[in-house]
């Protein structure tokens, strides 16, 4: 049934739980300790957010979410029975005692460790309110007082360290005679330091060769120091688990739709029976979701129907608009994968799918279920600059060695729609024509093929040669990347948006 818009925060926590039980949420057998815990923090973050009708009585259903989400965010562990044997951290063991305890990893590296002050708050006012992780003296002071109370917490107390390859020796907190006393920061914060800005690490040729495929050009594009973090480094973060299907599983059944429906060698008019057009389009779809395999009582195989829903009436639209372009096409590949060396740098690629027209001209199709840009093309540093990637390589391709168009699918229930370019005659036209005709600065498909060679180029050279500078190209480049922490990006100035 409906939401309301708005009710009390207790009143949506009961609708909550009224969702989960009908997907069949906590129902897949009987709980084990960990689980039934968990199954307690949720209510009891449930009974939180219900107090919280106090300070507000009424809430829409976005802020209700939000509300729980942060009470679910606090830190979570699970509680077990008493043991012989515990592992604890420094804190844990804070006013606890113990028959023996065996402190490890206490080395001058890893004991106190680094300081890690809040990111995103000025270093000067949390020094100004006494936060010990933006103060040295603080900072030692603290750690000196936690080494104390843990070597005072048993009469057999052991305490090793690992010097490792760096040579390491002991923290300085364990051999001073005085635990508690904090040291003087005074020749530290006196010391002279020199900056040294480093943007080049080693060129390729004396690096492990980089993976990645496209995404190596992208991401060089957007961002130096994240195309190098990422493919030279290896620096990527986790996927976190999401409730339900997330947005790249989304995406991808959208693709593997679109895959199984067009078969090699089919036409556009396919598509003139609409009846017919929409069985085989929910046949592809029920065999998508049939290939997906989910564990008992994942949300997302309770989700199935409403995303065969969703599914239908995404694609059907977008069979629409493939419906009544203009120009006559037949499908030659889909998902189309091949190996090849683009500017020294091996890549391998998949092409979501290659149409040829009547007069023989093939045209590149990329589906996206984002947001996507043809004017982006034509930047000495694109956003997106896999399609123009690919048809560079496609074109050393003897199936496609006529290539001459490339184009959006954008795939969306807002606004579906085809959005490329295409060749005509030597000149850059629009491949459908629509009231909203988009003029081009680059009017010669010669000279937009140079364009695009350059780019490939220019980026190949910077990734090979090891550039690495922290210079987005825009502020968009940063609203999804995870290297925030590792570049510091907030301690420097974005390049001016247009707000064209």
């Amino acid at each position: 049934s409906d939401l309301p818009v708005k009710q009390s925060p207790g009143r949506w926590g009961e609708t909550f739980v009224n969702v989960l039980e009908q997907v069949g949420w906590s129902r897949s057998g009987e709980l084990d300790s960990a689980e039934f815990q968990q199954k307690e923090a949720w209510e009891k973050a449930l009974s939180e957010s219900a107090s919280l009708g106090s300070v507000k009585a009424e809430v829409r259903f976005a802020e209700a979410l939000q509300m729980i989400r942060d009470l679910c965010n606090s830190p979570f562990q699970v509680q077990s029975g008493n043991a012989p044997l515990q592992i604890m951290g420094a804190l844990e063991m804070a006013g606890q005692s113990f028959d023996r305890v065996w402190l490890t990893g206490l080395n001058d590296q890893d004991w106190p460790g680094p300081m890690r002050p809040y990111p995103f708050v000025s270093a000067s006012l949390q020094r100004e309110a006494g936060v010990p992780e933006a103060d040295p003296e603080r900072f030692y002071g603290r750690a000196a007082n936690i080494t104390g109370r843990m070597l005072g917490s048993a009469a057999d107390v052991r305490v090793s360290f690992s010097s490792g390859e760096e040579e390491a020796g002991a923290s300085r907190l364990i051999m001073s005679e005085h635990i508690n006393e904090a040291v003087s920061m005074d020749k530290v914060l006196q010391a002279k330091f020199t900056s040294v800005v480093d943007e080049t690490g080693p060129a390729e040729a004396s690096a492990p060769r980089a993976r990645g495929g496209a995404s190596i050009f992208k991401n060089q594009s957007q961002c130096p120091f994240r195309a190098y973090a990422i493919h030279r480094l290896g620096a990527v973060r986790e996927t976190e688990q999401e409730l339900g299907l997330d947005a790249s599983e989304r995406g991808t059944l959208v693709h593997r739709v679109l895959e199984i429906f067009w078969n090699k060698g089919e036409a556009q008019s396919l598509l003139s029976d609409s009846s017919a057009r929409a069985k085989k389009l929910e046949q592809a779809v029920d065999a998508a979701l049939a290939e997906q395999k989910y564990p008992a009582g994942d949300l997302r195989a309770a989700q199935s129907d409403l995303e065969r829903e969703r599914l239908i009436a995404l694609l059907g639209a977008w069979l629409k608009i493939e419906e009544n372009r203009t120009e006559p096409f037949t499908v030659e590949e889909t998902e189309l994968e091949w190996a090849g060396d683009i500017a020294g740098i091996e890549i391998n690629f998949k092409l979501d799918r290659l149409d040829r027209l009547d007069d023989g001209r093939k045209v590149i199709i990329d589906y996206k279920t984002g947001k996507a840009s043809v004017g982006d093309w034509l930047k000495d540093r694109p956003e997106e600059p896999q399609l123009p990637l690919y048809y560079l390589a496609l074109n050393q391709q003897a199936i496609a060695a006529n290539s001459t168009g490339l184009a959006f699918g954008a795939v969306n229930i807002k606004e579906p729609k085809l959005d490329g370019v295409v060749e005509q005659e030597g000149e850059v036209v629009q491949i459908e024509p629509t009231k909203r005709a988009r003029k081009f600065d680059i009017n010669s498909w010669a000279e937009l093929q140079n364009h695009w060679q350059n780019v490939v180029d220019q980026l190949a050279e910077e990734f090979k040669s090891g550039h690495a500078e922290v210079n987005p190209s825009s502020e968009s480049a940063c609203k999804f990347c995870e290297l925030g922490a590792l570049c510091r990006i907030q301690q420097i100035q974005l390049p001016e948006q247009s707000n064209g």
